[in-house]
């Protein structure tokens, strides 16, 4: 990446030109509480996948076909 390179995101995240200081923190704050989000959605993401490891080697399978095909599928798992 040359000096050249820019980010195409950076017009999306940069403030706006003319923004206030009064503008500026409730800007700020929101970014703040929707990282505080993310965050929680990121830590409850992680505390599923490890509550999926315990589970006793349950496997969760989606068929996916069409419903009339005449086939029925059984899965047994140990």
């Amino acid at each position: 990446m040359g000096a050249t390179d820019h980010d195409p995101l950076a017009i999306f995240t940069r403030p706006p030109p003319n923004e206030t200081s009064t503008e500026r923190v409730a800007r700020e704050e929101r970014e703040a509480r929707a990282r505080q989000i993310s965050d929680q959605i990121d830590e409850q993401l992680k505390k599923d996948k490890a509550a999926l490891k315990r589970q006793n080697g349950l496997v969760r399978v989606l068929l996916l076909g069409q419903s009339e095909s005449g086939e029925l599928v059984c899965l047994k798992c140990p």
